[in-house]
């Protein structure tokens, strides 16, 4: 049921005209507010499945919010790197140096953005989820599960980014 009120709301999203952001908060709120939901549980050790109660717009806004500093924290090198060296240019020329910062910086975004996330469910607090250094200690606890999770989020996140072009 959660899939499909996701799917609904995602797929009106992309045609709306009017009241998009609503459609927005209401797919993705609810897609990262049930996930940071379950990720908290799960570090407390409870596994069964429950819903969380949405019973406020700020239980949707809050975990989005939240997530989209996650993507902030851990893309901004990259932006900036791109940026700062002229490469969105049409007439760039860059140096291989600038092209392995941009290497670089795009690297630390597929391997960070997870433990952001990550950061961002267990603590629910905007400073710790702009905080590198917690981060980088969740890759260091999670060990071997983090780059098992990283593979799949980065197979889901492929896999998303086809579909959505292919039916563009």
């Amino acid at each position: 049921m959660l899939a499909v009120f996701i799917g609904l709301f995602g797929f009106a999203a992309k045609f709306a005209a009017f009241g998009r952001g609503f459609a927005i908060l209401f797919s993705d709120g609810v897609l990262y507010s049930y996930a940071f939901y379950v990720v908290s549980r799960v570090a407390d050790g409870d596994l069964r499945p429950v819903m969380p109660d949405f019973s406020e717009m700020s239980d949707l806004a809050r975990p989005l919010s939240l997530a989209f500093l996650a993507f902030v924290i851990s893309w901004t090198p990259f932006f900036a790197a791109m940026y700062g060296l002229g490469l969105t240019r049409p007439a760039a020329d860059p140096q291989p140096l600038a092209w392995l910062l941009v290497g670089l910086a795009g690297l630390w975004g597929l391997i960070y953005t997870p433990a952001a996330v990550t950061v961002a469910a267990l603590t629910e607090r905007m400073g710790s989820t702009l905080n590198p250094t917690l981060g980088i200690f969740a890759i260091h606890r999670m060990g071997a599960v983090y780059w098992h999770a990283l593979i799949i989020f980065t197979a889901i996140a492929v896999a998303e980014r086809s579909s959505a072009t292919s039916s563009a």
